[in-house]
């Protein structure tokens, strides 16, 4: 605090840091150093704010789209594993289902779709549902929409479409099945967020084999029924293949990553991160 004498007999004029005070006819002001930016200062501090935002916004983007594909993949093989087990125990084994092939006739094609709806039936109970367009059903059946391979190649297979027939209360999507009589054997293939893109095979679009009564993620090797879809030889980028992105699955659920976005050198038994 600054004591001033006035000149009318001795009045203190009390002043206080940046302030201002009248006693008597006179001012006081103490005057002390300002501080703050410039406008050129604040420009440049968010422009560099910006840059930085602009490098590292897309990672932290990627990165959490990355596990959220892989919780939902883990789920979705999880839940579907344990209905196929207590259907297993409602109703048998899937040997005693009466597995039929699609065939290629109009009648064969029925059948195959009776059979993929009775598997549905069968684990219905056991799911937490949003809707089910049974297969074959033009009344309910939306618009199908094109897949694609992890390297960018359009995957067709004669005579499906692809279709949301079955649609899990997360978003989950089945949206093919398809089963082999001869060697007691089906797939399955779900979409992680159904017709929205990028519908790739790899990325939100994954395959199971149904084997042995067994739900079995692609891209295991130790299985020789399943040693054509290993990791390394469908789920690469310089694959050109229109079922790149079959072996993606196993990697997602038990490296619980997807690196494999990143660089083609990964594999089970040796690289799991890229650099």
């Amino acid at each position: 605090m600054l004591g001033v004498n006035s000149a009318d007999g001795g009045n203190r004029a009390a002043v206080t840091s940046g302030s201002t005070k009248r006693t008597g006819a006179l001012y006081y002001t103490a005057h002390y150093p300002k501080f703050g930016f410039t406008l050129a200062e604040v420009l440049i501090t968010l422009g560099i704010i910006g840059i930085v935002a602009a490098m590292t916004l897309p990672s932290l983007v990627q990165s959490h789209k990355e596990k959220q594909t892989v919780a939902q993949l883990k789920k979705f093989y999880s839940t579907i594993s344990n209905a196929m087990l207590l259907a297993y125990n409602e109703h048998g084994p899937l040997e005693d289902w009466g597995i039929v092939d699609g065939g290629s006739s109009e009648e064969e094609y029925a059948e195959g779709n009776a059979f993929k709806n009775k598997f549905i039936y069968n684990l219905k109970p056991y799911l937490n549902i949003l809707s089910f367009c049974e297969f074959g059903n033009s009344s309910c059946e939306k618009e199908p929409y094109s897949m694609k391979s992890l390297d960018g190649t359009i995957h067709t297979l004669a005579g499906v479409k692809f279709l949301p027939h079955l649609v899990l209360a997360d978003g989950s999507t089945i949206n093919h099945l398809w089963f082999s009589k001869a060697s007691q054997y089906g797939e399955i293939y779900v979409d992680l967020n159904g017709a929205k893109a990028p519908n790739t095979l790899g990325i939100d679009i994954f395959v199971f084999g149904i084997f042995e009564n067994k739900l079995i993620p692609y891209g295991l090797t130790h299985i020789d029924k399943f040693k054509q879809f290993r990791f390394e030889n469908l789920c690469s980028l310089k694959v050109k293949n229109r079922m790149n992105g079959y072996g993606c699955a196993a990697w997602v659920i038990f490296e619980e990553n997807m690196q494999y976005l990143k660089c083609n050198d990964l594999s089970f038994n040796g690289k799991k991160k890229c650099k």
